[in-house]
């Protein structure tokens, strides 16, 4: 367990060194901004807000894991790796503790992502366009509706991103490559409705039936909302939010998505295992 601590802490020691982490932190802020003020401009635009906000976190989720791969291969890494892979230190120590690294540091991005859309909307009040968002017109949704999103649509695609990375990296050759395709296929599919809805990360084919889009053709119809109307709206828009159990097939998706990430880790683990009796390491 100790060698293991250490090498999740060197993992995230050597990710803190990097200036492209500080860069990856400000793009996730730029993002939860544009959340947040998409929703309080128009909450029930084309989309809705089940799918603005799956939507904007499919964009991160896709961001966060090319980072991700990018991490597994870095020159500090295999420096560092060559190192620990001459001492005696267990296989599966290694591969946990390089994805506990990167996994603790991508759920400290989505917190920073989600934290900044929660700030923002409780808090943003210029009603004017700016450069990068769209004059807020609705009362704040309310901080509970984006953690209900986090702790359903964030957490669980996170985990499977971060164990595609590690494992795409060791199982094969031109395994980043393979990892990219693997995460494209998965977010671009996926938001397309073209995958099985217990294979679907995006959860649009779950959530396709938006109860905000009912309310959408109306709204639009509507020009110059009064503060009182913007209130009720407001309101509409979060009872119509996921609740907490959102049926089985969600509950399946999720669980197949949790456990996937595990298999994933124990066969690199073993392979890796394998290749270090076969070179004697």
């Amino acid at each position: 367990m100790k060698t293991l601590l250490q090498i999740t802490k060197i993992e995230l020691l050597l990710i803190a060194r990097s200036k492209f982490t500080y860069i990856l932190a400000l793009v996730f802020v730029v993002l939860g901004i544009k959340l947040a003020t998409n929703i309080r401009s128009f909450p029930f635009g084309p989309v809705g807000i089940y799918h603005t906000t799956l939507t904007w976190n499919l964009a991160f989720w896709l961001i966060l894991i090319f980072w991700a791969l990018a991490q597994a291969l870095r020159k500090w890494d295999k420096q560092v790796g060559k190192m620990i892979w001459a001492t005696v230190t267990p296989s599966w120590a290694y591969i946990w503790g390089k994805f506990l690294g990167v996994f603790c540091m991508s759920v400290l991005f989505s917190l920073l992502f989600e934290l900044t859309a929660i700030l923002v909307d409780q808090f943003w009040t210029i009603h004017s366009d700016t450069f990068l968002t769209q004059g807020v017109i609705y009362p704040p949704l309310g901080w509970t509706v984006f953690v209900v999103f986090w702790l359903w649509f964030v957490l669980i695609p996170v985990l499977f991103g971060v164990a595609i990375a590690i494992a795409s990296n060791y199982l094969m050759r031109g395994g980043r490559l393979i990892g990219y395709a693997v995460i494209l296929i998965f977010g671009a599919f996926g938001a397309k409705g073209y995958l099985p809805s217990w294979i679907d990360i995006s959860s649009m084919r779950i959530l396709n039936n938006d109860p905000t889009e009912e309310l959408g053709s109306v709204i639009q119809k509507i020009r110059g909302v009064s503060p009182h109307v913007a209130i009720q709206i407001m309101d509409m828009a979060r009872a119509a939010i996921p609740p907490y159990f959102l049926g089985w097939p969600f509950v399946i998706n999720r669980v197949v998505f949790f456990l996937l990430p595990l298999l994933l880790l124990l066969v690199t683990i073993v392979v890796v295992d394998r290749r270090r009796t076969a070179t004697g390491g």
